[in-house]
C-alpha cells in the first residue's frame, strides 16, 4: 500500500463520513427558516387544543350531557386531561370520579377513559382497590388531583350511592 493510496483513502472515508451529516443539517436549516416563515400553525400539532381539553375536563365535574356532546363529536376527548397549575393533572375520567358522577364515569369508560385507583374506589368496587394497594404497599397514601385522597372518594362513591345525579 502506498502513500498515495492512504492519502486517497482517507479523504475518501472522510467524505463519506460528512456527507450525511451536510445533508442532515441542511433539512434542519430548513426546517428552521419553515417555522420561522409560519408553516408550521401549531407547535402541539396535531394534540387536542388546550381550551377544548379544558373544557371536558371542567364538564366532566357536574356536566353529563356536555361531556357527551363534546365526546360525540371528538372522541379522543374521553381521555382529555388538564394542567390546573403545579402538576395539578386531572383528566375527565378523574373530574367525575372526585365528584362521584358513576353517570359520567360510565360514559366515559364507554368512550375509551382508563378508570384509576380513584375511580375504582369511588364506583365501591374495593376487590380491586385492595389488589392493587397489596400489589404496591403505600399506593393509598398518593392523592389524585387537588390533593384529594382514595378514603375520601371511597365515602363519595358511598354518599351518592342511590342518588339520581342526571
Amino acid at each position: 500500500m502506498t502513500r498515495r493510496m492512504i492519502v486517497q483513502s482517507s479523504v475518501f472515508g472522510l467524505l463519506a463520513a460528512a456527507i450525511p451529516n451536510i445533508i442532515y443539517s441542511k433539512n434542519i436549516l430548513k426546517f428552521i427558516s419553515d417555522k420561522k416563515r409560519g408553516s408550521i400553525t401549531n407547535e402541539r400539532y396535531p394534540a387536542i387544543p388546550l381550551e377544548i381539553a379544558s373544557e371536558v375536563v371542567g364538564a366532566s365535574h357536574f356536566d353529563l350531557i356536555r361531556v357527551q356532546e363534546l365526546v360525540d363529536a371528538r372522541p379522543e376527548l374521553a381521555k382529555a386531561n388538564w394542567d390546573w397549575g403545579f402538576g395539578d393533572w386531572e383528566s375527565a375520567i378523574a373530574a367525575a370520579s372526585h365528584t362521584g358522577r358513576k353517570d359520567i364515569v360510565e360514559y366515559l369508560v364507554s368512550r375509551g377513559a382508563v378508570p384509576t385507583i380513584f375511580t375504582y374506589a369511588m364506583l365501591g368496587a374495593y376487590d380491586p382497590v385492595k389488589a392493587m394497594v397489596d400489589f404496591y404497599p403505600g399506593i393509598q397514601k398518593n392523592l389524585g388531583p387537588h390533593g384529594i385522597s382514595l378514603l375520601k372518594h371511597a365515602k363519595l362513591g358511598l354518599e351518592t350511592e342511590g342518588v339520581n345525579q342526571s
